[in-house]
């Protein structure tokens, strides 16, 4: 965001007829496993939570409506948003309910993806997200430092049609700061940084591609969907001049990644959504009819108190 907040500074500077000022160059920084504080970490709570992992049987849905090699796959982006008037009732009703919009957010798609299947009975879900490791290193890295600095947080999550949208929300929350609390995702990379002894970066990265590529069976894909918060910007650009329409996440997900991918930002008071799917993996009727889903059910809760998926389907 900081990026795209430069951009429109530069193209302000443009249009009002004033020079660009001289770009600062900023130094390469070493992979992030060699930056992390490892102290961080909670051994006892990480043995529970990969027991309790192990433990869970039955396999996460996905959705792979057809199947199709690498080259024949492309990623497609369907853009969604929520009015400022909406996104500000949204924040509210979130801190009503004890929860953030990070979590009202996973679970519309939790109950949008449900929905796909039209099923009574019990549909277990994996999901995952982004979280972002600059404040976990030594130094701190800051903004001004472009570069994708992150690990992952992945999760199990049993969905029916009582399931209460609220509490649900409250659940993933309370998931998601335990996790965080314990070193979760700093966890990840320590063990990626094992598996990497003695051997270079290039040679683990073509390991995990073709570990990914092998997996024929579901196309690559490991959960029902991922999701990328970018949190809360303002931009300083003068909007009468220049205005967003739409906001595109840079990403690609025909090699391998999830059934969908959502970028989410806030930005000068609306939420702006990017689902991403690929075809022929999922068509396009299947994606718009779970990204306009998405966007109903965040609308739809923020009027009502314990809405369950069976009602948000009627």
């Amino acid at each position: 965001m900081k990026f795209i907040d430069n951009l429109l500074f530069y193209c302000q500077k443009i249009i009002d007829g004033e020079n660009i000022p001289e770009v600062e160059y900023l130094e390469f920084l070493p992979p992030a496993e060699e930056m992390l504080n490892f102290d961080l970490l909670n051994e006892n709570k990480l043995e529970n939570y990969q027991l309790q992992k192990e433990e869970k049987e039955a396999q996460p849905q996905l959705i792979i409506e057809q199947t199709a090699s690498v080259n024949q796959r492309f990623t497609r982006m369907l853009p969604r948003m929520l009015s400022k008037e909406n996104t500000k009732i949204l924040i509210e009703k979130c801190k009503q309910e004890n929860t953030s919009v990070h979590s009202a957010i996973c679970v519309a798609m939790l109950f949008a993806s449900a929905q796909l299947f039209s099923t009574d009975d019990n549909i277990n879900f994996s999901y995952a997200f982004p979280v972002s490791l600059r404040k976990y290193c030594q130094p701190k890295i800051p903004n001004a430092t472009l570069g994708c600095f992150i690990s992952i947080l992945a999760f199990n999550q049993l969905i029916n049609q009582d399931t209460i949208f609220w509490n649900l929300a409250r659940e993933c929350k309370a998931k998601t700061h335990d996790a965080l609390i314990d070193g979760v995702h700093i966890n990840l990379l320590k063990q990626q940084g094992k598996l990497q002894e003695n051997k270079s970066l290039d040679f683990e990265r073509n390991r995990m591609i073709q570990s990914r590529l092998s997996k024929e069976n579901t196309m690559a894909i490991n959960n029902i969907f991922s999701i990328s918060n970018r949190g809360k910007f303002r931009f300083s650009y003068y909007s009468d001049q220049l205005k967003i329409k739409e906001l595109y996440f840079a990403i690609g997900q025909h090699i391998s990644g999830d059934c969908f991918w959502l970028g989410v930002v806030t930005l000068n008071e609306k939420l702006f959504c990017n689902f991403i799917y690929v075809e022929p993996l999922i068509t396009k009727k299947t994606a718009q009819l779970l990204a306009d889903n998405v966007i109903m059910f965040l609308e739809k809760v923020c009027i009502n108190e314990n809405l369950t998926l069976a009602m948000l389907s009627d």
